[in-house]
């Protein structure tokens, strides 16, 4: 599972690389439930490409599919969450739990 989380947080940094963000651009976190081999991926941003819910996720997942792979495996266990900064200063269901980890920028 550790090799999968690394391919992840590299998949999430390739995509926050491609949008030209910075760290103060986005945040992004992820929780890994040992017991279902899932990952909840939580993205943080001023805003994402799209004008309809749908395809600012859809342009989300495509780009972390490709960057992991087709054939991984790894894409298929991704539940992934869409924020703005605005939603997520409000908390509560906009705001990951306190068991996720943030990733950091290199």
């Amino acid at each position: 599972m550790r090799r999968a989380e690394a391919r992840i947080i590299g998949a999430i940094k390739q995509y926050a690389s491609s949008r030209n963000w910075t760290p103060p651009d986005y945040r992004a976190f992820y929780r890994i439930n040992e017991r279902t081999g899932r990952v909840h991926v939580f993205i943080v941003a001023r805003d994402f490409p799209g004008s309809k819910t749908e395809e600012k996720w859809s342009g989300v997942r495509e780009a972390l599919e490709r960057a992991l792979g087709p054939d991984s495996g790894v894409s298929d266990s991704i539940h992934l969450s869409l924020r703005t900064f605005e939603e997520f200063d409000q908390g509560g269901i906009y705001s990951p739990s306190s068991d996720f980890e943030e990733i950091f920028s290199d």
